[in-house]
């Protein structure tokens, strides 16, 4: 599903339950309320304020132009969580 996200990269998890995607593509990007995303913390605040969608930035484990996206929920969680995820990137202006 990450993948199928227009210039979002995604490594293959080292065995964790958590997948930390390059979302830096974004960054300097405006939302539809003209707020400019300059960070990873910047996006997720605006996930959480507009999509309803938590997750975490990367800057928290030394990966700044990363999300970290857990996928140990429901797959009904997951499905919705990229969703908005896609729907949130493909709303930004450049």
């Amino acid at each position: 599903l990450l993948r199928a996200i227009p210039n979002v990269v995604v490594p293959v998890p080292q065995g964790a339950f958590y997948l930390l995607p390059d979302i830096s593509h974004y960054f300097g990007r405006r939302t539809p309320a003209g707020e400019t995303i300059a960070s990873a913390e910047a996006l997720c605040v605006h996930l959480l304020s507009e999509y309803k969608v938590a997750l975490v930035p990367g800057e928290a484990f030394g990966a700044p132009s990363t999300l970290r996206i857990s996928y140990a929920a429901t797959k009904d969680n997951i499905l919705d969580a990229i969703t908005k995820l896609s729907e949130c990137l493909r709303a930004l202006a450049q």
